[in-house]
This record gives structure tokens, sequence and C-alpha cells, in this order.
């Protein structure tokens, strides 16, 4: 445990790294920013960890005096947590590693996470670390470190493997590099000096800005110069380097024997030129020129990558990092399942989702927060709907898709309630400029039927004859053809005013009779001659009724015309009845084939069985009930089906029409004779045979 600020004696980090046992991981609890040291570099011959409270909390300054680690004599060190700063490698034996000399002349191992190398100075090689020179044996560990502003005549932040016979591994991830600078190899040098060094450098998801090879080459790295160097760079991003040659990358200059490989990295406004020397074309690299050589899946000579880039920030996560503009030819340049070139995570550690275009560079999108609805009804009723709101960090197009077409169907960013039952639906957000795209979880409410409308207060019915006399039963008496003189035999059907109050007659040449109820003309009155009209059915206000013939015309006075069967193309001649909407935007038709025709709101629920005599509907709208000639009922949608003639084993073969009682829970059938059947809870208030009157020409009937 590190307890004080001091250079030596006890609580010190220099006593804590001498007298510690191998293995000991060191800890500190001060309160103090800074450790200066006074005494020159630490040594450390033995293996340790040294965890630091963080490097925003603590640094370790050589008083730009002497370097401040000497890693060697085999010892695997660990540091975390830590700022390193104001180092000098002119005070090292050796003269290299600003902040710390690995394995230099000897062996070494240092992993180095979340920690910030700042102002640090090397004399010769490395300005924050140098690993592995003169010979020796090192290996570097670079995750989520800043390095920034350290110089050195070769290697302004790094240097690996300077000289013969060294053995170097370094690896580098997710790590920022900026105002570096050094003679060769702004940032890093790799290899080089004499050949007969094996030195590996891999640098993946990190951040290469600003540095500086002031005078030779590598503004970023330097690679095999005068001798051999393995690079490998991944997922990185380079801009605002300069050198003479190679503003971002230098490769085997002055007679190098090395090998360097790009993929997946951004290399735009480097200073002079992006690469110098020959690389290998992994895939998907972008640049501004073609010093690098790209092949056919990389993009070279983008005239817009270098303005798609922002500035050095805080895009989130540990490091500085270069995020992507709108509109940036690398946001999603990789496709989709491109094996080993996007990355799990980026710098960031922003996880990349996997079977989406990942981006090209340091940085991708991040991931939408699964998105919701978050405005979401509790319940609704068919016939409504609402507009619905998705909430996530996503800036890409939201939508909502419905996981239940019969119950909720989406169009136009609206949710229209169309049946009773559960509506369950699901948000999206698309890609974005800084987001990728993500689902949400299904969500669900409940859908009711609507509250049918007041049922008529009655519980009667009135027949009509062909001959337009009407018989009442239960109900109000307005008036007959008979009693008003008129001698016809055409008449095709009766419907009741929306009040009970009054009724409508039709004949088969369209002349229609209104007895208490307002006149909207008819088809003779408009100079229509035609002897096919079959039905009427009024509009809710009484003010007009729609009109239909044999074959699936439809004449509307005072009332929304919806289409009709000739409109469509559709030639027929057995059309025998019509039932409108709650709403009157729509209406069905029947056909003596039990066919079923849906207009306007109308939903078509099913076709009945050839035969068919009339049609009415629910209440609500939701469902209706065909009736055939021999009594037999078909029930559709939410129509209930209560019994019919057949089911008695009645056998009869004149119904002339069904209508419904006041609650839709039941039917009266009626025959030409005036005969009544009852059904559900229907009431029956008696029939023309009941009363001794025999007739063979009734052809409708109306609730009253």
């Amino acid at each position: 445990m590190v307890s004080n600020c001091n250079d030596s004696g006890a609580g010190s980090l220099r006593q804590a790294v001498t007298f510690d046992a191998v293995g000991d991981t060191i800890t500190f609890a001060l309160n103090c920013p800074t450790i200066t040291l006074t005494n020159g570099v630490i040594d450390i011959t033995k293996n340790l960890t040294i965890t630091g409270p963080g490097a925003s909390a603590l640094a370790i300054s050589g008083n730009n005096a002497s370097g401040i680690f000497n890693i060697s004599n085999g010892a695997v060190v660990s540091l975390s947590g830590l700022t390193l700063e104001n180092g000098n490698g002119s005070g090292n034996p050796n003269g290299n590693g600003g902040a710390i000399d690995v394995g230099d002349g000897s062996t070494g191992t240092l992993t180095v996470s979340h920690s910030t190398f700042s102002g640090n100075t090397g004399a010769d090689f490395g300005g924050a670390i140098d690993t592995g020179d003169d010979s020796g044996t090192g290996t570097l560990s670079v995750v989520d470190d800043t390095f920034s502003a350290n110089s050195s005549f070769v290697g302004g932040a790094l240097s690996n493997g300077i000289g013969s016979g060294s053995t170097v591994h370094v690896s580098i991830s997710d790590s920022t590099f900026s105002a570096n600078t050094a003679a060769d190899g702004g940032a890093i040098t790799n290899g080089g000096g004499a050949p007969g060094q094996t030195a590996t450098l891999v640098v993946s998801d990190s951040t290469f800005s600003g540095n500086s090879a002031q005078g030779y080459d590598g503004g970023a790295i330097d690679n095999a110069d005068h001798g051999d160097g393995t690079l490998t760079v991944n997922s990185s991003t380079f801009t605002g380097n300069s050198a003479t040659d190679g503003g971002a990358i230098d490769n085997n200059d002055n007679g190098g024997t090395g090998t360097a490989s790009l993929s997946a990295d951004i290399l735009a406004a480097n200073t002079t030129g992006e690469c110098f020397g020959v690389f290998t074309d992994g895939g998907y690299n972008i640049s501004d020129d073609s010093s690098c050589g790209l092949g056919s899946t990389s993009l070279q000579h983008s005239t817009t990558i270098a303005g798609s880039l922002g500035t050095l920030a805080d895009n989130g996560g540990p490091t500085q990092t270069i995020a992507l503009k709108a509109g940036s030819p690398a946001l999603g340049f990789i496709p989709a399942g491109t094996v080993n070139l996007c990355p799990t995570t980026d710098q960031r550690g922003v996880t990349t989702p996997a079977g989406q275009p990942c981006s090209v560079g340091s940085v991708q999108r991040s991931t939408a927060t699964t998105p919701a609805i978050s405005n979401l009804p509790g319940s609704g009723t068919v016939g409504g709907s609402f507009t619905p709101t998705v909430s996530t960090t996503g800036d890409g197009a939201t939508s909502v898709t419905s996981n239940s077409a019969g119950t909720c169907s989406v169009s136009g960013g609206t949710v229209t309630y169309l049946a009773a039952g559960t509506c369950s639906l699901t948000a999206h957000v698309g890609i974005g400029t800084d987001y990728y795209a993500a689902t949400g979880s299904p969500q669900t409410f409940t859908v009711a039927a609507p509250a049918p409308p007041p049922a008529p207060a009655t519980h009667g019915y009135d027949l009509v004859g062909s001959d337009g006399g009407v018989f009442v039963f239960g109900g109000g008496f307005y008036g007959s053809l008979p009693g008003l003189g008129v001698h016809v035999k055409n008449i095709k059907g009766i419907v009741p005013t929306s009040t009970d109050n009054g009724y409508f007659l039709v004949g088969s040449d369209g002349g229609v009779f209104a007895f208490n109820a307002p006149f909207a003309n008819s088809l003779p009155g408009i100079g229509v001659h035609v002897n096919n009209i079959v039905g009427i059915v009024p509009t809710l206000d009484d003010q007009g009724y729609f009109l239909v013939g044999s074959d699936g015309g439809v004449f509307s006075f005072n009332a929304p015309f919806a289409n009709s069967l000739p409109g469509m193309g559709i030639h027929v001649n057995n059309i025998v009845g019509i039932a409108a909407t709650s709403d009157d935007q729509g209406y069905w038709l029947v056909g003596s084939d039990g066919k079923v025709y849906a207009f306007g709101d109308a939903h078509s629920f099913g076709n009945a069985p050839a035969g068919a005599v009339g049609i009415t509907v629910t209440h609500d709208g939701g469902g209706y009930w065909v009736v055939g000639a021999n009594g037999a009922v078909t029930a559709f949608g939410d129509a209930v089906k209560y019994g019919d003639l057949p089911g008695l084993g009645v056998k009869v073969s004149n119904i002339v029409g069904i209508v419904v009682s006041p609650d839709s829970h039941g039917y009266n059938l009626f025959g030409s004779d005036g005969g009544v059947f009852s059904f559900g809870d229907a009431q029956n208030q008696g029939s023309l045979p009941g009363l001794g009157v025999h007739v063979n020409n009734v052809v409708g009937a109306v609730p009253t």
C-alpha cells in the first residue's frame, strides 16, 4: 500500500516496489495528486501489479530529470489507473523510455491499461515507453491508454525493438496517440536501426491524431526503417499526422524488410501522403489518396472522408476519439457478416451488433437503446386509432409494426383498431448516423368491440305486400298505398325511419313512397326508368336512402355513394337485398347465390349458401345474417345464429326477409304468406295466418 507521495521511505511507492513480495499488488491510499521522483528511475526486477486510483486521480512525475520505471530481469508487470508524466529517458541506464523502459538489453513484460502518458521525453528511443531495444526481449500490451505530447528522437510515444538481435511483441488496442513528436515515427517506431531484429506490432481500434515525424518518416508509425518489423493495423483512424514520407505510416524505408497490413482503417488529411512503402490491403480501408496501394474492396481518393471526420473529443469511453459525421463514407462501409473486420467493440467499448454493416475506423455507431412505444394506450375500441411515439436513443428513422394484423393495422404512422382482441405492436429504429438499428419487444393492449348503439324502443313489426298494403303487429300504422287509393303490384320492400315513427316503401321501378318520413326523390322522379329495384335502406338521419337493383346497381338519394357492381365491372342479375353500415359510409349487397359484396367501410365476413333472399346486420355493424327462401340462416362476423327453420324441421320455400331484434340477440323470419317465425329474444307479435288473413304477396317487413 502506498500511503504518501514521498519518493522514499515508509509508505512510498519506491519502497513498495523494492520490498513487496513477488506477485504482490501495489495500491494507493493518498490525499495528494502527484508523486514526484527525486531519486531517479524506479527499477522493477520482479513480477508486480501496480493499480492506481485512476489516471485523473494520481500522476507519477519523473520531474523532467529521470525515467519513472525500468523493467528488467524478466519481470512481468501490470500497471493501470495512473498518469505518468514528465519522465526523461536521459536519466535511465540506456537513455531510452522517457516514462518506462521495458527489457532494454534485458527481458521484461508490461501490460499497461487505463493510463495516460503525457510530456515524457526519451533521449534516444521511446518518448513514453521503450521496449526491447539493444538486443533486449520485451513484450508490451497497451489497452485503453492515452499518449499525448511525448517526444524522442525515434518513436515519439513508443519505440519497439530498435537494434539487431532485439525480440519484441507489442499489441495496442483502444488507445489514442496525439501530439507526439520524433524525428522518425511521430507516435511509434517498430523495428529498425539495423537488420536482424524481430519486432511485431499489432494495432487495433485506436486513434492517431496530430503526431509528427519532424524531418523524417512515419508521422504516426514508422515500421522497419533500416531494419525488420511486422505491422498489422485494424479498425483504426489516422488523421492530422505529418512526416516527410508517410504522413500516417511509413514502411520499409531506407532498405528495411518489414511487412505492413491495413484492414478497415481510415487514413485522411495526413501530410505528406498517407503511406510510404508497400502495404498489404486486408480490405475495406478508406484513404484520400492512392499512396497505400489499396485494393478493390477499399476506397481510395475519397474526396469526402477528411471532411466527414470530427475533432479529437470525448465521445464516450476511457479515451478521446474522432467520431464520424453524418454522410461519412466510412459509415456502414463494411458489409454485414464480413469475417474478422467488424470488431466486437469499438475503441470506446461500444458493442457492434451482429448482422449489421459496420464502419471503418476506430469508432462505430452506438447501439440504440431498445425502442419502445411511450404512449401505448391501456385499451382501445374497434374503429379507434392512435399515433405511436417511439422512445429511443437511436437517431435513425423510427417505425412501428403490427404483430396482430387482424386486430390492428399500422399505416402512415397511425395504428387503427380493426377488431376486438389483443393488439401487439413492435417498435423499431433504423440505422442512423451515430446509432445502429434496434428492435423492441412486443407491446400489447386490448381492443374492445364498440358499445352497440341504443336499440330502437320497439318490439313489433310491420309487413308489406306487393300492393303496398301494410299490416301492423305491435307497432304504429302510418298509412298504405291502398289506403291512398294507389293501386300497384310492384312493391319490393319496406324500411323504417330511425325513430320508428314512419317508413318508406319502394317499387321495382324505383318509386319511393314515404309515410311520415322525408321524401328524398325517386328514380321516376329523376327520369330513370328501370324495373329491377329489389331493396331500399335509409340513412341514419332519415334524410336519404339507397336503392339497389337486381344487377347490383346502387342509386343514392342524399346518401354517400360507395360504388356498385356495374361500377366495378361485375355483371350479375341476382341481387336480392341491401344493408347499410352503422355510419352510412358503406353497405352490403347479397345475391341469390349467397355471395356478399361489401362497399365503403363495410367488411365482408363471408358468403352464404345459394338460395338467399335477404340480409340484415348487427347493430354495431360487426356482422350480418343471410336468410334463404327455405328459412336457413347463416351468421357472419359477430352475428350469432339463434336457430332457423331447417333446424326446427320446418320445410318451407317462401321466406322473403329477416328482421333483427333491438339488441341483436334474435331475429324474426317472414314468409310471403305473412307467417312469422321468431328466434332468440325476438318477440312474436302475431302473423297474417294467425289472424285468418290469407295472402301470398308479402314482400318485406320492418321492426317497429
